[in-house]
């Protein structure tokens, strides 16, 4: 007799334990925001039922005594979700903390499946049978989810977000010092703290012009390094006397609102950013550890970098170049070939993470450097240059994470 993997592809759908043999049943869930729509069929693909449920206590209550009639085992069953958005989150622990087998599926793998039926019809009844068929035929190739990763990974993108406020914020704060007091941004950084203590006070012209040289003064006092420390409360006034900025009350009190705003977005990103590095150090402390170890990398960057990856299992560097969506895309017709831009249907959270990266570590680490200074003197251009960066890091994280050693320059294969 042939394993599952040969002519009987439907053997790999038995369950066996203490002797007994169970069919394994496969149950597709369809998210909404209200609600959530589940499809259960049997090893062979026959249904054998489909019903919606209200996202709420008395919906889970109903959906989990529909997955176990008259004391059928929940051993046999496998659940799959698609993991986009956020409404599945309550669901899904509530699935794995009465012990269920849930699988959390990249709904791109979803959609390409469900295009390999002639069927056009999308509804949620039909997408939670699609789901339901494409788990029957990979469960096998599909990892396990835990909650643990998934609250790793939102810690990560809540305070990816809050950096995303942050800059917007900034550049508002500079367009409207662009119209109240244009020429004060020649002068100073207007984002260190004691800049914003002085916007805040001072938020125009008109503002510098009614202040006393003391009152500038003790705010001057807190600069102690880098232009500010040039300042003095006298240039401040000659600049707001020669300034061609608009005199507004108005424009000075939104300004004065967005510099509260970025200060206490500038807290909440402080707060989440060790948030973030104290979860990797309870949770991956090996692999934190030995991405550290490269130069140019800081703690903050490798943390976000875990959360994306933790979790998942990648055999080969190609296979986390692909996650990272910063695989080449192919292009094939006839006798031509050629190979066109990144993919970009991977993470794209985990894309923007490594830009990062790989442009911190061609500052200061050597041999990144001058794998950048060499593809930029064969003509690339300098996203490109940084691209190759990246990829170089992603072989080398993959081998230092894979044979769990630190980085070493020194080392031959890179």
């Amino acid at each position: 007799m042939e394993d599952g993997s040969g002519g009987f592809p439907c053997l790999k759908f038995y369950y066996t334990t203490g002797g007994e043999s169970m069919r394994l049943r496969f149950c597709g869930i369809d998210i909404a925001k209200n609600s959530f729509h589940a499809a259960l069929i049997d090893d062979q693909g026959q249904p054998l039922w489909s019903r919606s449920f209200p996202m709420s206590f008395e919906g889970f209550r109903d959906f989990w005594r529909a997955l176990r009639p008259r004391g059928s085992s929940v051993r046999s069953l496998q659940l799959g979700m698609e993991s986009s958005g956020s409404y599945y989150l309550n669901l899904f622990s509530f699935l794995q903390a009465q012990g269920l087998d849930v699988r959390l599926i990249n709904p791109l793998l979803v959609s390409n499946f469900a295009k390999l039926s002639l069927r056009k019809t999308k509804t949620d009844k039909r997408d939670a049978v699609t789901i339901a068929e494409f788990l029957r035929t990979n469960a096998q190739s599909l990892p396990q989810a835990h909650p643990a990763v998934d609250e790793l990974r939102a810690l990560a993108r809540e305070r990816e977000n809050i950096s995303a406020q942050i800059v917007a914020l900034k550049n508002e704060i500079k367009r409207y010092l662009g119209i109240v007091f244009p020429e004060i941004l020649g002068l100073l950084n207007p984002f260190t703290a004691s800049s914003l203590r002085l916007l805040a006070a001072f938020p125009s012209k008109e503002a510098f012009l009614q202040a006393s040289p003391q009152a500038l003064l003790q705010i001057l006092a807190g600069a102690s390094r880098g232009r500010k420390s040039t300042l003095s409360s006298q240039l401040l006034i000659d600049t707001a006397r020669t300034s061609i900025g608009l005199a507004s009350p108005d424009l000075e009190a939104i300004l004065r609102s967005k510099i509260r705003i970025l200060e206490r977005l500038q807290a909440e990103l402080e707060e989440m950013t060790d948030r973030l590095v104290q979860r990797c150090r309870d949770q991956v402390p090996g692999p934190l550890m030995i991405l550290d170890s490269i130069d140019g990398l800081s703690t903050t960057t490798v943390s976000h970098f875990l959360a994306e990856t933790h979790g998942r299992s990648f055999s080969t560097p190609q296979k986390l170049i692909a996650y990272a969506g910063l695989d080449p895309t192919i292009y094939e017709s006839g006798q031509w070939k050629g190979r066109g831009h990144i993919s970009k249907r991977g993470n794209k959270s985990l894309r923007r993470v490594l830009f990062l990266m790989a442009v911190a570590v061609i500052r200061v680490n050597p041999i990144f450097k001058e794998v950048y200074l060499k593809k930029r003197s064969e003509g690339k251009r300098y996203k490109q240059a940084v691209l190759v960066v990246a990829h170089k890091l992603l072989r080398v994280i993959h081998a230092l994470l894979r044979h769990q050693v630190p980085f070493n320059p020194a080392h031959q294969s890179l």
